[in-house]
């Protein structure tokens, strides 16, 4: 059992708008080799947030998603909600609470005997609610999910993505302020899960629920989320709004996690690239510049580079716009001699240059 004390708790935000806050969260799981699969966790997730939790197979998000409604009791350190500790609330708080968080999973779920509206509505039968109130209920989240003409027709003969639009209905059925998704695009074709981001955005805008969503999938952090957490081993590696942690990563899991939508150096480049950079040799360097969305005062990397030497030849990359900021990443091959530059060495220093290697002249 936990204490229900804390040694060092999170300075709450001046703002109000903290809507969830994890207070130096651990979580072991005891048996015959203890696993810790949370380790000192704390950030703060806002009001009307959509905030994504990333991390490979084993990082703890999961475990993490589900402290929130103590499906998962932690070990040590707390998860506040409106700044009341959810693990100290008694069982009927506990379920009232629960009430007020709504969820979806990975796997649908949906009881196979019962229509689309019957399992809607199902926890508002369970939690003894009038049948009038039902049904004007879930005729209403029928509408919200794009669901109304299949109201009546059994999950069997529904699409992937129709299923889940079932679940976050059903999710929504008690009209949450929070709302946690698990994987919930996991198992759906790439333009399905463009159609459910699209579906939970306007039901943020609309409702102004909080939604927390942990996922592997990086494009999906991109596509829907302002503020992302990284988890490696339990632990947390990086965390800020999205276009700058996307715009320069600085763990290595994050960088692992982002290399599919990154532009690495062609493995042909790769071959003849060699690390020991001679700045006097007729040679030229190998360079990733980087866009943050951060370069207004400094200028952007490439118009350094053009006001050293205008002999920069492009190799590859590519630019993206999130959250009202471009970021990307840019490869790009200059003469050798550009080392000697103070500006150049300035902006090495900056990390939005960073020297890859260097290859003889006629790359």
């Amino acid at each position: 059992m936990r204490e229900p004390s804390r040694a060092h708790p999170v300075p709450l935000a001046e703002s109000s708008s903290v809507h969830i806050r994890f207070d130096h969260l651990h979580k072991k799981y005891s048996g015959y080799n203890e696993v810790a699969a949370l380790k000192d966790i704390s950030f703060e997730v806002h009001r009307s947030d959509i905030f994504g939790i990333i991390g490979r197979s084993g990082a703890g998000k999961s475990t993490l998603i589900r402290c929130i409604n103590m499906l998962e009791k932690p070990s040590a350190g707390g998860v506040y909600i409106d700044d009341n500790d959810v693990g100290l609330l008694d069982e009927n708080e506990l379920v009232a609470q629960r009430r007020r968080i709504g969820m979806i999973f990975q796997h649908f779920n949906l009881l196979a005997a019962k229509t689309v509206r019957d399992n809607i509505g199902l926890p508002l039968k369970a939690a003894g609610a009038p049948k009038a109130f039902i049904r004007e209920r879930v005729n209403d989240l029928l509408e919200m999910v794009n669901l109304a003409n299949k109201a009546d027709v059994y999950p069997a003969n529904l699409s992937g993505g129709q299923k889940q639009r079932v679940g976050i209905a059903r999710a929504l059925v008690h009209n949450p302020e929070i709302l946690l998704c698990d994987e919930a695009t996991s198992a759906l074709d790439p333009e399905t899960t463009l159609s459910i981001l699209d579906l939970l955005r306007k039901i943020n805008e609309k409702l102004k629920i909080t939604i927390v969503l942990i996922t592997h999938d990086m494009s999906v952090i991109r596509n829907i989320c302002n503020k992302v957490v990284v988890l490696d081993h339990g632990e947390i590696v990086e965390q800020g709004d999205v276009w700058s942690v996307f715009g320069n990563p600085q763990a290595d899991a994050t960088k692992a996690l982002l290399s599919p939508i990154r532009h690495d150096i062609p493995d042909d480049l790769k071959q003849n690239l060699a690390h020991e950079i001679s700045p006097d040799s007729s040679g030229r360097i190998f360079l990733n510049l980087t866009f943050s969305g951060e370069e207004q005062e400094e200028g952007v990397p490439l118009a350094t580079l053009l006001s050293i030497s205008p002999d920069i030849r492009l190799l590859h990359g590519g630019l993206d716009r999130i959250q009202g900021h471009s970021q990307g990443n840019l490869l790009v091959s200059a003469p050798a001699s550009v080392l000697n530059s103070p500006v150049f060495q300035y902006r090495l220093s900056t990390q939005s240059i960073k020297v890859l290697g260097y290859a003889p002249d006629d790359v």
